[in-house]
């Protein structure tokens, strides 16, 4: 499997790419965000460490996402 990744600053060029990709989703391509991307990896590397789930919503809290 090969990689690519894109940086893009622009939205609608970004959208223009994203349209022009989701053709060859069907053709066995991936489309990944890399934000999606670090969060999975975060996950991962936290399983292996076998520690304790943190609630989302404490999570949320000390963040100050949520009340």
């Amino acid at each position: 499997m090969e990689t690519i990744t894109l940086n893009i600053q622009n939205k609608a060029i970004k959208e223009k790419i994203i349209r022009f990709l989701e053709d060859f989703v069907k053709s066995d391509i991936e489309i990944t965000n890399i934000e999606d991307l670090k969060d999975l990896m975060l996950i991962e590397e936290a399983k292996k460490e076998n520690e304790e789930n943190i609630p989302l919503d404490k999570v949320l809290k000390e963040y100050g996402i949520e009340d």
